[in-house]
């Protein structure tokens, strides 16, 4: 039997249908461990942990959703660098959604074309600009200011946190 959220941890912790589907559709694979402190999922050198609702609860003071960036570390692969986190599932949904946009538009942008490439840049920048993170706020007002006049394209990465 394989090891899954559902079987390692109490039905407590509530990771919700929805969160699932979403990260069933995006590819992220549940490599949830009973000897971690809460369920966890990864894809593409990311993971997504997901303590608790019940802050009481936690092992950790963090954030109810807290995304990692995998990273090499005498020979083994380990939690780097924190991404996003936040105790709002509409957050991490939203945060699912503009990761798995941008992918997209990097992956088809050839066949789009300019417009199509361009508008769907600017939606995920609004996306980014609802989620509750000051630099994607920044990034949303940027994109924003941008396509009232002229200006720089949008490109923005939230996967990995910085501006391409």
């Amino acid at each position: 039997m394989s090891h899954t959220f559902k079987n390692q941890f109490p039905a407590d912790f509530n990771v919700s249908p929805v969160l699932v589907k979403a990260l069933d559709t995006d590819g992220w694979e549940d490599t949830s461990w009973g000897n971690d402190v809460c369920p966890s999922f990864e894809c593409e050198g990311l993971r997504l942990w997901v303590e608790h609702p019940d802050p009481d609860q936690r092992e950790s003071s963090g954030k109810r959703f807290c995304v990692t960036q995998r990273v090499e570390q005498d020979g083994d692969t380990v939690d780097g660098p924190e991404v996003f986190a936040t105790n709002d599932e509409r957050e991490i949904l939203l945060w699912l959604a503009h990761r798995n946009l941008e992918r997209f538009v990097a992956r088809y942008a050839d066949r789009l074309g300019a417009v199509a490439t361009e508008r769907l840049e600017y939606i995920a920048c609004l996306i980014g600009g609802v989620v509750n993170d000051p630099a994607w706020q920044e990034q949303a007002a940027v994109c924003r200011a941008g396509r009232a006049g002229p200006g720089p394209p949008c490109h923005w990465s939230g996967a990995k946190g910085v501006r391409r």
